[in-house]
């Protein structure tokens, strides 16, 4: 593997990293996000890395990201009758996002 090579390696990590601060980042802005429904809250989100091979010599030339994909756990739902998203029955639903796991 030449220098060139490694540069480029570590330059799609980089832009691959780069990809998955900018979804952290917007995964812990939207951590306490509300919603009277499922369906109107935030879900965590990831994305997906992968490793591509070029050339015959099937050598790992650096990292692309695949996608990025929303969680398909559950929201969290509170009783809260006061709060002004409630639905009809006082319930919420609080975004999925671990802020703890985010962090770390």
């Amino acid at each position: 593997m030449g220098l060139f090579e490694v540069f480029d390696v570590a330059g799609s990590s980089m832009r691959a990293q780069s990809i998955r601060l900018n979804v952290t980042s917007s995964n812990l802005a939207n951590a306490d996000n509300m919603g009277s429904s499922p369906d109107e809250v935030y879900r965590a989100r990831q994305p997906v890395f992968s490793s591509y091979m070029v050339g015959e010599t099937e050598r790992s030339t650096g990292v692309q990201v695949l996608g990025i994909v929303e969680s398909s756990a559950e929201p969290e739902k509170r009783f809260e009758p006061g709060h002004p998203l409630a639905d009809e029955n006082g319930f919420v639903f609080a975004s999925n996002v671990n802020a703890i796991e985010e962090m770390v």
